[in-house]
């Protein structure tokens, strides 16, 4: 029987302080069958970057990066 797949969302705005930690928490699940999604609203304060390095870092599957070109909301997003 196959797992089924979670997903997680994570809408960002200028969340550098945060995203990281959000981001490395998620990694420490013990659910294999994971993907994580992170939608970056136009963030200014380096969080896309932040996200990127992150991603980088753990080399994993697990994360999609949506990078939006302007903020449509934590709904829109």
């Amino acid at each position: 029987m196959q797992k089924k797949l979670v997903s997680v969302i994570v809408v960002n705005y200028n969340g550098r302080g945060i995203i990281g930690a959000c981001l490395e928490a998620l990694l420490r699940q013990s659910r294999e069958a994971r993907e994580v999604i992170v939608v970056d609203n136009n963030s200014c304060d380096g969080s896309l970057n932040n996200i990127q390095r992150i991603m980088k870092k753990y080399s994993t599957d697990y994360f999609k990066l949506i990078s939006l070109n302007q903020n449509i909301g934590f709904a829109g997003g």
